[in-house]
């Protein structure tokens, strides 16, 4: 009895949990799921033929993660006979980014990224010229990344830029 009691006082246990948070006031550091997007946008590019120049525009996209605020959650922190020492880091205020080591989303990216981008190579008319001949550039499109509910791909879902809000503050 003795040696198992050493043993509990010696060893000690110390975890966290990560589980959905009931609300803001929940205990524990909250953070977001991310949700995947695809920006697109346009970049003027200015090429010389003859000495002459000629404006085009050229479509470029990118996969960024913005905040799920439908999926809040905590985690929390719990420790018996020791102390438990866990770093959490959240990145821009509400990713979670590391508990105790680095989480890695470059192969996710890459993977939405080439071939989003393959999809709308030449796929953007020609916009209006500007005053100066260089054609206007068209506002940017955000589209959302939804899951199939054929587990097997993404579809793209136009999001309006001014519908988005922002993380609410704590």
């Amino acid at each position: 009895m003795r040696i198992l009691l050493a043993s509990l006082l010696c060893c000690g246990c110390a975890d966290f949990s990560v589980a959905p948070a009931g609300g803001r006031d929940a205990p524990g550091v909250h953070f977001f799921l991310p949700k995947p997007y695809v920006l697109f946008w346009w970049e003027r590019e200015i090429m010389w033929k003859s000495g002459t120049p000629v404006h085009s525009l050229v479509p470029r996209c990118q996969v960024i993660l913005l905040p799920d605020v439908s999926q809040r959650y905590a985690i929390t922190q719990h420790a018996w006979c020791a102390k438990g020492d866990f770093s959490y880091q959240l990145k821009d205020g509400w990713r979670l980014e590391m508990i105790n080591g680095t989480m890695d989303t470059s192969e996710f990216l890459r993977a939405v990224r080439e071939p989003a981008t393959a999809a709308v190579e030449g796929a953007f008319p020609r916009a209006g010229a500007s005053a100066d001949g260089a054609p206007a550039l068209p506002p940017p499109i955000l589209y959302e990344l939804v899951w199939r509910d054929d587990a097997r791909s993404y579809e793209f879902r136009r999001v309006a830029l001014e519908g988005l809000a922002a993380v609410p503050p704590e």
